[in-house]
């Protein structure tokens, strides 16, 4: 079977049934090399296609640029869909614990996104109406001079002033009857008229008559108040903020321990193995928060940026780091702004291949990176 696939994908330009894009993921997967005359066929079809010294398709894209591949083709470490697979059992313990971490935080998201859509907006508007509206029905239950209130203006609390307007029908009919009889009338008014936010009173009296109108109160402001504050208090959401999101310690430190046996890091890879032991044999589970992480990776990423030299036979090349570091390390914890600082950092260097980094910086950058998360005096 397995020589079989080899024979198909050795002449997979001819092979039909199969798309030029599903020909290129076969053999990018499959790490298998392809003919000049296969690279002929992609570029013509707007691929850009980066090879290896054995002729395998390191790096593809399409013309869009929405869909991007790379790999650096290592027996023992393959990385899909964004899960990072090693031959290893720890790793396939840690991606099984991750995935699930990933579907549980998934679902705590969705029930609060849930929980905060069922709130009810409520407006204050009808509570404030109904309030002014019984104070209005109560506020003239005495006998009143008509006439004298016609010819008055008021100030109610809690009424926006309005532009004067002619007086009504049976108003004017009113004045019309009773003109006669305030000829011979002898009228002295006294009124007083003070208004604040929650009372006011009127008065007028007649010298005549002897008629004194009862103090008028506005219905308490107090309960517009109440009424008010009450319908914001049940508009605000009452549901409770998720948690800052936390980086397993575990995984974080099974990921240096990768890039180490990548680029043979001996004194690195030893440190992160004793760390693991260490929290393995304690039972202890430690987190980070997202926030420390990401000031982490960007000061790692200052470090090697700033100390970088012109490559050499022994030195990384800094290019190479850079896509490990976002592969092996930032992507699989999932933290979107550190991946993003160092996908700007991969875009500015471009095609720029001349720039390398000591194995001994990326050591001790590392091996710095566990003694911030807890570990220092511990790795001896």
């Amino acid at each position: 079977m397995r020589s079989s696939v080899q024979n198909y994908l050795h002449r997979i330009e001819k092979l039909g049934g199969f798309s030029l894009m599903e020909k290129l993921q076969l053999v990018f997967i499959f790490s298998r090399p392809v003919s000049d005359g296969f690279v002929k066929l992609l570029k013509e079809a707007k691929f850009q296609i980066e090879q290896d010294s054995k002729k395998r398709i390191r790096r593809f894209s399409t013309e869009d640029g929405s869909i991007v591949r790379f790999s650096d083709h290592h027996p023992g470490v393959k990385y899909f869909e964004g899960v990072l697979c090693l031959n290893n059992p720890m790793q396939k313990k840690a991606n099984n614990d991750k995935m699930a971490r990933e579907k549980e935080h998934n679902q705590q998201k969705m029930e609060y996104d849930n929980t905060d859509s069922e709130v009810p907006l409520i407006t204050e508007q009808p509570v404030v109406e109904h309030e002014l509206d019984d104070f209005g029905e109560g506020a003239f239950n005495g006998h009143i001079n008509y006439e004298e209130l016609d010819a008055q203006e008021f100030f109610y609390p809690g009424f926006t002033q309005t532009p004067e307007s002619k007086p009504p029908v049976r108003v004017q009919k009113r004045r019309q009857s009773s003109s006669s009889d305030m000829v011979k009338r002898v009228k002295t008014e006294q009124i007083v008229s003070e208004a604040t936010s929650s009372e006011y009173i009127a008065t007028s009296s007649n010298q005549k008559a002897s008629v004194q109108t009862p103090p008028l109160k506005a219905a308490p402001a107090k309960s517009v108040k109440v009424s008010t504050t009450s319908a914001t208090e049940e508009a605000t959401p009452t549901g409770i903020t998720p948690d800052e999101p936390k980086v397993d310690v575990v995984y974080l430190v099974t990921h240096i321990e990768t890039i180490a046996m990548y680029y043979d890091l001996d004194n690195l890879e030893k440190k992160a193995s004793l760390a693991i032991g260490k929290m393995e044999g304690s039972g202890e589970k430690k987190t980070l928060s997202v926030k420390k992480f990401n000031s982490l990776i960007d000061s790692l990423l200052i470090c090697i940026e700033e100390n970088r030299i012109r490559r050499n036979e022994t030195s990384i090349p800094l290019k190479s780091i850079l896509k490990h570091l976002q592969l092996y390390l930032i992507r699989p914890l999932g933290s979107e702004k550190a991946f993003e600082s160092i996908c700007q950092k991969i875009q500015e260097i471009g095609d720029n291949n001349d720039d390398g980094v000591p194995p001994n910086l990326i050591s001790e950058s590392l091996a710095y990176l566990l003694i911030a998360i807890g570990f220092y005096n511990q790795l001896e």
